[in-house]
């Protein structure tokens, strides 16, 4: 039906339609010569993408939206790649761009537009329960999915999903003889996971493309760690009234048993396994004020911070941290499965109960354009991640309001946006209890404890407020630059006086990121790792590295490097006061081109006591040494 050839990640692929008959007889086991033919490698069930079903929208008189709409010429900074938006929606009119070369729009029923309108809506304005400000870009949208009038959203069953993404991509960015549609776009938000294909060591193909498409675009992709839907047993419970009556407390470590019993059922599904990609996990919170229909339904944990029972578990390649971080996909409710001589729930749906609050299409088919509904899950959060990236971006280009970044080389943008999404997340005090449940038993086994707790946490919650608002006992610097091989780059972070010789708890948080070319097949499969270091932190700062977060090796894996470290010893300043850093590059899998490889760093330094931190180290930065005349 479809073939695709992309040799830069090992890649052919065909699209077959064979007959029932002969599924069968693969699912048995016999010998078909389809399978024995030396060509094929793998028979797969085709990769589908696709959107949820079941929401509840209603008309919406907050969705008249008057807020401005973005400026004439202004470009998009990022695209989402998902299904056909209702772009007339009162909350989307005049701010997407609708690319739709395949004509998608003719094959997607206006009122079974669900995903692509919700996303949208979502990274333009963030969750309407919360009242955020809208970003000031318009949104570039390239379809990939249609529907029919009684069905699911999906990708075009006559294609093959890789080629697709694929295309959209080269697309955007142009190729030689292809004039560029988007060339400043440099986020992609793909809310899509393939249910056909959880994570199980190998590399899907469609994570291996966005590996290679944001090395070679410099292009991050917001990828969600996709949804589980499994019922799920609960072995400490043996009936419904039996959960109902237990405390939340009770509740809440039995469904933490019960996922971790569960967690190679549970995990995330393609592309999220990718190396290059922010994977995004969706955390047990929104901001619905008053919630209906919870009638045989029960909210299974207490603490915010928690994943989404349907949230997939890390981790990925070569037991990288995946999901990376966390943001809300609504406070998820399950229901009763199966009661009685063993528990089994289910995951209630979000329709009035819980959720982010986006554009929807009218159902009843008459065209209205102000209706809205919840959403939910790792793609609602995963849209909420790329608004995050508008709105660091903004703050690095926000010259007036202190920035010193503003004239980045823009080939850096990507790398410094994805090391400031990741800079501020931190674990919130819940893995003690997710050690406990997921074990070893041994605390001196301390990496694989804290290992397993990334399953279900990845680095923690980012606090994106932090990244792009100033605070006088906070100051964080942002650097970038390109490494190659075998080499590496030294800092001087200038400490501010106020923190000498006191005894103020302190803390400081390094971050890393950076995009590693790719080799398919290789064990290692990354080609280069980057690493960072402050020298000598406690004799310097008084800080060491926390206990409570991802162990050292753990954070080695990925493609960002992330640690914190905090104090209150009473140092005197050496250096001129000034903390060194050094970031280095080795080989993994090793480089296939003598190609630099480019990273974003930042450097977070915070007093726990009202100390100003800001003013001190802002002041040292101005005072720069002239050279000789």
């Amino acid at each position: 039906v479809h073939e695709a050839i992309i040799p830069e990640i090992a890649y052919h692929g065909t699209l077959i339609d064979i007959p029932a008959a002969e599924v069968q007889r693969l699912i048995e086991h016999e010998a078909v010569s389809l399978v024995l033919a030396d060509d094929v490698m793998f028979l797969r069930p085709q990769t589908t993408l696709r959107g949820p079903l079941e929401i509840e929208p209603g008309p919406d008189a907050a969705a008249v939206d008057g807020r401005p709409r973005p400026p004439a010429g202004e470009r998009p900074i990022a695209a989402l790649l998902d299904g056909v938006p209702v772009q007339a929606h009162s909350l989307l009119d005049g701010r997407i761009i609708l690319d739709d070369p395949d004509d998608l729009q003719s094959r997607a029923t206006v009122q079974r537009r669900i995903h692509g309108t919700a996303m949208a809506s979502l990274i333009l304005h963030g969750d309407q329960n919360n009242g955020s400000a809208s970003i000031r870009r318009p949104l570039y949208v390239r379809p990939l999915m249609i529907t029919h009038e009684h069905g699911y959203e999906h990708t075009d069953r006559d294609k093959l999903v890789i080629d697709t993404v694929y295309r959209a991509v080269t697309r955007i960015k142009g190729t030689e003889g292809q004039e560029a549609t988007a060339p400043t776009v440099f986020l992609v938000n793909l809310s899509m996971g393939d249910a056909r294909r959880p994570f199980t060591r190998i590399v899907s193909p469609l994570a291996r493309l966005v590996d290679f498409l944001s090395d070679r675009y410099a292009i991050l992709f917001l990828v969600s760690g996709g949804n589980v839907h499994h019922d799920l047993s609960i072995a400490d419970f043996q009936d419904w009234d039996a959960f109902e009556r237990a405390t939340p407390e009770a509740r809440e470590r039995a469904v933490l048993k019960a996922l971790n019993a569960a967690k190679h059922e549970r995990t995330i599904l393609s592309p999220a396994e990718s190396l290059n990609a922010l994977t995004i996990g969706a955390q047990h919170h929104d901001h619905l004020a008053q919630r209906q229909g919870g009638q045989n339904a029960i909210d299974p944990f207490q603490d915010n911070s928690l994943p989404n029972v349907s949230s997939g578990l890390g981790l990925g390649h070569r037991r990288m941290i995946k999901p990376e971080i966390y943001l809300p996909g609504g406070r998820e409710f399950v229901r009763m499965k199966r009661s009685g001589n063993g528990l089994a729930v289910s995951i209630a749906s979000p329709q009035r109960l819980y959720g982010l609050k986006a554009a929807a299409p009218d159902p009843s088919g008459q065209g209205r354009l102000d209706y809205t509904a919840l959403s939910d899950g790792t793609s609602s959060a995963t849209a909420l991640g790329t608004r995050a990236a508008h709105q660091i971006f903004d703050a690095l280009m926000d010259r007036e309001g202190g920035s010193m970044l503003a004239d980045i080389d823009p080939q850096f943008y990507a790398v410094v946006v994805k090391c400031l999404l990741l800079h501020s997340a931190q674990w919130n005090g819940n893995d003690e209890l997710i050690k406990e449940i997921c074990g070893p038993e041994d605390k001196r086994r301390h990496v694989e404890r804290a290992e397993n707790s990334c399953r279900f946490i990845g680095f923690g919650i980012p606090k994106i407020a932090e990244v792009v608002e100033c605070s006088e006992n906070r100051a964080t610097l942002v650097g970038f630059g390109a490494l190659a091989p075998d080499s590496a780059h030294r800092y001087r972070v200038p400490l501010p006086a106020c923190l000498e010789r006191v005894t103020d708890p302190r803390s400081l948080t390094v971050t890393v990121a950076w995009f590693s070319p790719v080799k398919p097949g290789h064990q290692s499969y990354r080609c280069v790792r980057l690493e960072a270091a402050p020298l000598a932190p406690l004799e310097v700062l008084g800080v060491e590295r926390r206990k409570r977060q991802p162990s050292d090796v753990s954070v080695k894996r990925g493609s960002v490097f992330h640690e914190h470290f905090d104090g209150e010893s009473a140092v005197p300043f050496i250096d001129d006061g000034h903390l060194a850093l050094q970031v280095w590059c080795k080989e993994d899998a090793g480089v296939i081109e003598e190609t630099p490889i480019r990273y974003g760093i930042a450097v977070t330094l915070q007093a726990g006591t009202a100390l100003p931190v800001y003013d001190q180290i802002q002041e040292r930065l101005r005072v720069r040494p002239q050279p000789p005349a």
